[in-house]
């Protein structure tokens, strides 16, 4: 579930993102500058502030624009990152997707080995198909059970942290990026508009702040004395209108994220720490479970060989993992016909249809 979120939603969910700001940056217009003078052309301003950047306007003129920000008092161009969001972006969207990379490196096409082309998730699963896939099923079992389990399931719980580690990362570049902005950009916006017209009138708006929709610019030319005469105007941001409400929705994302993966790392403690709740969650995939299949997964299985059935249980309908750990445990049980499992399996069917026969006469 958690790998789905970060490499299949979180990846889609950057990329789309990033092709939504590049559409308003390459498509519209994405900077507008006007500087009242007729010494520079204002398409030549306009591209110098566009590659060299702007700064948020000066808090005693920012009343007239309806944008309150705070500005920093050095003087220096604040709001650059812009021109990079695209990029930025499609960083964060390929970050995420490392883990789950890693994850198929590691897990080596097992599952894809158990279950390719046998239609063990099939409710309508003819007697021979089952017969024949829990055979390949329990003699593939036999094979890893023991420390490879131990090593798949370990290999796992390390991709399950990294999506933590790969997370926090995003989060932190993402607030370093928009210059310590993004930390608590969502609960301060969400505290904004909370109040009435009149206080965010007077209140710095942090979508403003985070993405100034109008800043000043400034350029430097050379006068016919060889002096340097600076051009000063303001630049309207259209591009901001859409990469505030980006940030906004990631914010919220990924403390989305955050609480689905603790969540999980809870789950992986619980099923490391305490056996009768991978005894549970077995229950739930199985429907039900005898006594000897519990003694057989608590007492025979380490978490290696628990997480395997576990994804196996994951990837096939409940009467078949059902009768998979039935055998598996029965199997066990009689050691003598540890060697034959076709056999073991054949004697369980010739028992069911005589037991059918018998009530036929009946």
């Amino acid at each position: 579930m958690v790998f789905k979120l970060f490499a299949k939603i979180s990846f889609g969910l950057c990329i789309v993102a990033s092709i939504l700001v590049a559409t308003s940056e390459y498509v519209g217009e994405p900077i507008k500058c006007e500087h009242g003078t007729d010494k520079i052309d204002e398409e030549l301003f306009t591209v110098y502030c566009w590659i060299h950047g702007s700064k948020k306007i000066p808090e005693n003129l920012q009343k007239a624009f309806e944008c309150k920000a705070n500005v920093s008092d050095d003087g220096t161009k604040d709001t650059i990152y812009y021109q990079w969001v695209v990029f930025m972006l499609a960083i964060n969207g390929i970050m995420f997707k490392i883990p789950h990379l890693l994850w198929r490196v590691c897990e080596g096409g097992i599952m894809k080995e158990f279950h390719r082309g046998k239609n063990a998730r099939s409710k309508l699963m003819e007697d021979d198909s089952m017969r024949s896939n829990l055979k390949i099923h329990m003699n593939s079992f036999k094979k890893l059970k023991g420390q490879k389990n131990l090593g798949y399931y370990t290999r796992f719980q390390i991709c399950q942290v990294l999506n933590l580690l790969i997370l926090i990362l995003n989060w932190w570049a993402t607030n370093q990026f928009l210059a310590g902005n993004f930390h608590t950009y969502g609960l301060e916006v969400t505290e904004f508009y909370s109040k009435d017209a009149y206080v965010r009138g007077v209140t710095h708006d942090p979508m403003c702040n985070a993405f100034p929709t109008v800043v000043g610019c400034s350029m430097t030319l050379v006068g016919t004395a060889g002096k340097a005469v600076p051009v000063t105007g303001i630049c309207i941001l259209a591009q901001n209108i859409i990469n505030e409400k980006v940030y906004l929705f990631l914010w919220f994302w990924f403390v989305f994220l955050f609480v689905m993966v603790s969540v999980q790392l809870l789950f992986e403690i619980a099923v490391l720490a305490i056996p009768a709740f991978r005894i549970w969650v077995t229950a739930q995939q199985t429907g039900t479970y005898t006594g000897q299949m519990k003694s057989y997964l608590q007492f025979q299985c380490n978490v290696g060989d628990w997480f395997l059935l576990y994804q196996i249980g994951k990837n096939t309908n409940k009467t078949f993992f059902y009768n998979l750990i039935d055998k598996l445990s029965l199997e066990n049980q009689n050691p003598k016909g540890n060697g034959d499992i076709e056999k073991l399996i054949s004697d369980e069917a010739s028992n069911d249809n005589e037991t059918l026969e018998m009530d036929e006469r009946k």
